[in-house]
């Protein structure tokens, strides 16, 4: 392809034209070379100083970084001793993309990419470069549709990064954003989201204006933005498939037509998601004839509302998508289709519930730990004895993998070069604090002080091996241990038992998930366990209690087996009751105090203004005011939804609020489904505290008042449009010559962050974290607060007919903890409009 224009360089032999030829196709060059020292100059630019960590951590990616690297100086050099003919060169003339590649942008999408130079943020488009580069690279292994790129996806990017250079939102978002660091592909998707936000907020879009599609031809400029956001949205997905994210792709299948009876009827087509969000409309195909009409289903996506209101993405769960036909009308395929999924759900619950082997399987019997325990407090001769005393007991009270200890460090002092690491200054084992995946660096400022590292007490057991192996010069303050298997193996026969090592690593593991659940046991150990990874997303814990569970835990064991293990002296410090290891952004009981008495006082001034002014109006910075009745309600919308949720734990994500119709006044229980799933088993039973059921009660007396308003201001036929939705917040639609027009939207996360910004800067969902944390800190039984918090396993049905689990066991251990923060934070259930 490359082979005549390298020869009208004067390169004639066969492995340079092939050399160069690679380089070429890695930068997705034409035939013609048009531009293409602007193109090498840029590449060599773009990796001039910092590297991503995707690059510099893959040895094989690093190498063909440098060999690009290599030719593109080789070649830069031919073309100058050529003369550097005018088509190489950059044209000054054109800058257009469009007219400078025209002919050429579909089949060769990433050349004007690399070609491009944009001086409001050159470090954006550094980066650009250095991930276009590498995703082929990162996809190199898969074969599967959903894991790898199609070529429409790779003109995708193409347009989207072109636009980015022309578009005036996305140029004022270049001039405004600091892209100077940039250490992975994460972080570079990071930028997208936070410009696809950006856009959003500029171009005043809500859910209900996304649900239609956009259109680039359309002359409502309203049409443009929705359509260029679903742009945004359809690139991330795109850049996070070689994170490991799925995309899941239209299955199109061809309809047969039976040409001798054009009568006959069309199969229906549709999906297996169906929710309450759903549109079911008719459509037509290509031919528009009558008999083509089939049915199909628009599901609303929650992605937006999940992260608004501050849920992490690898929270969620990520349902199968299933394409079928039938041949029945649309009511019979609903039934079809609810057959499917409890069939589905039935088969995914017992898969699940098989992943689990009984705990006496994967853990050590009472017999084995005493005889480990046993020869690891004996006298030792000689260092292979006590190394494999060392390694029997490090692996056994540490709780990691057997991999894991080949770099252990023992020495006297703090600082260590590698992990697990003893310290016998403080009589301490530290090990590194366990890392939560997130899809994004967090933009919250914290209270909380974070540790990189856990401090778990010394046994005296492990204290004296350690010891005596420094003492004895068997092994440097700095030194790396060798293998432990040939150790352990040696001394199996005077143990009188096999020691099979995942018992040895499991036993403290399970035994804590079992003592203080899954989330603790993960922090303490610095290994996730096996069901729900969300609790973890919501749990933080200071060290000085993950140090007493453990205490507690040992205390156990040694009871258990009736070999006493006591802990080296420690000296506690006050600084770990305020150091954490755990979920990020953990709030504070001050911060919540602040932001419902700040709104408490907010309604309290309104109240005094009313009645309203009947208007809406711009202030001279161009910001719009809502009168003090329309302010009031939302203000007073936003504090039941902020009390209610500190006393229900439900999610910020879909109502954020318990309406009376969901609750059991008499039985003080609440059905809910607060979970963006088709899973029918997250429809879960929530026993209420008697304060979360007035504020319901509250806020349904002041929405009756609110209606007679709605009517007044030509806003009900809007709300009842919606669904009388209940919560709903006044907002603003336009804003045209000074004068603001107001509408009713229902709640969204978004809208409710902005109602409580003044007093509380952190996300949505942090009442859900605050109150995971507090539960898990006074000791409750997990089982009751995954019931609570709707945290449970997938497959687990915790109010099925033959389950055990109480809800009045569940309410008489919450409610006094609920009590108490009620108290604390002042929570009252104020009246609304009368």
């Amino acid at each position: 392809m490359y082979k005549k224009a390298l020869k009208e360089l004067g390169i004639k032999d066969d492995e340079e034209i092939s050399w160069f030829s690679s380089l070429l196709t890695e930068i997705d060059a034409p035939s013609s070379l048009d531009g293409i020292i602007g193109v090498l100059k840029n590449i060599r630019a773009a990796f001039d100083d910092i590297w991503m960590d995707d690059i510099h951590r893959d040895i094989a990616l690093t190498k063909r970084i440098q060999y690009l690297l290599e030719a593109s100086d080789s070649l830069l050099g031919i073309i100058r001793n050529n003369g550097n003919p005018k088509k190489y060169k950059r044209n000054n003339e054109k800058t257009e993309l469009n007219e400078l590649f025209r002919g050429s942008l579909t089949d060769y999408p990433f050349y004007p990419i690399f070609y491009l130079i944009n001086r409001k943020n050159a470090s954006f488009f550094k980066w650009i470069r250095h991930v276009l580069l590498m995703l082929k690279y990162l996809v190199r292994n898969k074969n599967d549709d959903t894991e790898r790129f199609k070529d429409y996806e790779y003109n995708l990017l193409s347009v989207f990064f072109r636009r980015l250079t022309v578009d005036t939102t996305a140029i004022t978002w270049l001039e405004m954003m600091d892209c100077r660091k940039c250490q992975n592909l994460s972080e570079f998707i990071g930028f997208l989201y936070n410009y696809r936000t950006f856009y959003k907020k500029t171009n005043n879009l809500n859910h209900i204006s996304l649900l239609s599609p956009g259109s680039l031809s359309s002359e409502s400029k309203s049409d443009n933005a929705i359509y260029l956001y679903h742009e945004i949205t359809n690139c991330i997905k795109v850049l996070e498939i070689p994170l490991g994210k799925r995309k899941n792709r239209k299955q199109i299948s061809k309809i047969k037509r039976n040409h001798a009876n054009p009568k006959e009827s069309i199969n229906n087509h549709g999906v297996t998601e169906l929710e309450r969000d759903v549109i079911v409309q008719i459509e037509s195909l290509a031919n528009g004839t009558k008999d083509d009409e089939v049915y199909s289903i628009q599901q609303v996506s929650m992605s937006d509302d999940i992260d608004d209101a501050g849920e992490e993405v690898f929270e969620q769960q990520h349902e199968q998508l299933y394409v079928f036909t039938d041949h029945e009308p649309v009511e019979a395929y609903i039934a079809a289709f609810h057959g499917k999924k409890v069939a589905k759900g039935v088969i995914k619950k017992i898969e699940r519930q098989h992943h689990y082997l009984k705990t006496e399987n994967r853990t050590l019997s009472n017999t084995e730990v005493s005889r480990i325990l046993n020869f690891c407090l004996s006298p030792k001769e000689g260092p292979d004895k006590l190394f494999a005393a060392f390694y029997l007991a490090m692996i056994f009270f540490s709780g990691q993998k057997e991999h894991d200890l080949s770099n252990t460090d023992v020495s006297y002092i703090d600082s260590a070069k590698s992990y697990p690491h003893v310290n016998l200054s403080k009589n301490t084992f530290v090990i590194p604090a366990f890392k939560i995946q997130y899809s994004s660096d967090s933009n919250h400022e914290c209270s909380i002080k974070y540790s990189e590292f856990l401090h778990l007490p010394l046994p005296k057991v492990l204290s004296n091996i350690a010891e005596e192996l420094l003492e004895g010069y068997y092994l440097s303050s700095s030194s790396l241990f060798r293998t432990s298997a040939t150790y352990i193996d040696n001394v199996e026969k005077e143990l009188g038992i096999k020691v099979i090592r995942s018992k040895l690593e499991n036993h403290l593991f399970l035994r804590a998930c079992a003592m203080f659940g899954s989330a603790c046991a993960t922090l303490m150990f610095n290994r996730p366990a096996p069901g729900s990874q969300a609790r973890l997303y919501y749990t933080a814990l200071p060290i000085s209690v993950l140090q007493t569970r453990y205490r507690k835990l040992i205390e156990v064991i040694s009871l258990e087996v009736g070999i006493e293990i006591p802990f080296c002296d420690t000296t506690d410090s006050n600084e770990l009751n305020k150091t954490f290891i755990g979920c990020r952004d953990l709030p504070t009981f001050t911060q919540y105090k602040q932001l419902i008495s700040g709104i408490q006082n907010k309604l309290a001034d309104l109240k005094k203004r009313l009645p309203h002014s009947k208007t809406t109006k711009l202030d001279e910075n161009s910001n719009w005011t809502l009168d003090p009745l329309m302010q009031f309600h939302n203000f007073y919308t936003a504090y039941c939804i902020v009390c209610q949720g500190l006393l229900s734990g439900i999610r910020p994500t879909h109502d954020g609020f318990i309406n009376m119709s969901e609750i059991l006044a008499d039985s003080k229980v609440a059905i809910i489904r607060d979970k963006d799933s088709a899973d029918e088993f997250h429809t879960r039973t929530l026993p209420l505290h008697q304060y979360a059921i007035k504020i319901a009660q509250m806020y349904r007396n002041h929405l009756m008042s609110i209606l007679s308003h709605l009517h007044r201001l030509d806003l009900l036929r809007k709300w009842q449009e919606l669904g009388c939705p209940e919560p709903f917040f006044f907002t603003a639609s336009n804003i045209k010559n000074g004068s603001v027009k107001v509408t009713v939207s229902s709640y969204r996360p978004y809208i409710y962050i902005q109602q409580t910004s003044d007093f509380f800067k952190l996300p949505a969902n942090s009442n859900r974290k605050i109150l995971r944390s507090y539960f898990e800190l006074k000791n409750i039984n997990p089982i009751f607060i995954d019931a609570f918090l709707g945290h449970s396993n997938i497959g687990e049905s915790q109010w099925h007919v033959f389950s055990t689990l109480s809800i009045n066991d569940i309410r008489k251990a919450i409610e006094p903890l609920l009590d108490e923060i009620r108290k604390s934070l002042g929570i009252k259930a104020l009246q609304g409009i009368d």
